[in-house]
């Protein structure tokens, strides 16, 4: 499997922090095991194996299912705040959109919190099937420019992104590890 990071387009920089896809080179066993991280960035997904949903089992968690329903294609999935793990059949094509924590508001009206260790299909927010421009793109190129393209009506549609909120969670996002030492300590009642 190759898993390659794309920058955001220059247009979508506030909004993406970058764009990624996979891809399987028939070397991986029938059924792949993928595990998922604790992330505050929300991520727009586009997986398929033939033409429908890769994810063929339920997601996991600590041993236990935790979503066992049919997965779209095409979908936002919010902020994981606990590892999980789900399966994905035959060889499947997958990219995704990172985005910044705030872009799911500021792009979609999403409050972030509504949606954490979530998922909502794609198209409920897109004028036209995204879903069925993505299934029938020639590759990996075409979708990346339907997924930009439809970031940026977004960006020229949606509200202004409030800069001082922005900053603010980068701050967080690229100190999370000395803040996380620091709590621990004040728990621990050791001197900062």
């Amino acid at each position: 499997m190759k898993y390659t990071v794309h920058p955001p387009p220059h247009a979508l920089r506030d909004y993406v922090e970058h764009l990624w896809t996979v891809a399987i080179d028939g070397e991986e066993p029938p059924d792949l095991t993928l595990k998922f991280f604790v992330t505050c960035a929300p991520c727009i997904v586009f997986q398929h194996h033939d033409g429908r949903s890769a994810i063929a089992r339920g997601m996991t968690r600590s041993g236990r299912t935790i979503c066992n329903e049919s997965h779209p294609t095409a979908f936002i999935r919010g902020p994981i705040t606990q590892p999980f793990q789900c399966v994905a059949e035959g060889a499947p094509t997958a990219i995704g959109v990172e985005l910044k924590p705030e872009a799911l508001n500021t792009l979609l009206g999403i409050d972030v919190s509504e949606l954490s260790d979530g998922v909502v299909e794609l198209n409920h927010f897109s004028r036209s099937n995204l879903n069925e421009q993505l299934l029938n793109a020639e590759g990996q190129h075409d979708r990346i420019a339907a997924l930009t393209q439809f970031l940026r009506t977004k960006a020229d549609d949606g509200r202004r992104n409030d800069s001082l909120i922005a900053q603010s969670l980068r701050l967080i996002n690229d100190n999370v590890g000395s803040i996380r030492q620091r709590i621990h300590r004040v728990y621990a009642k050791e001197p900062l």
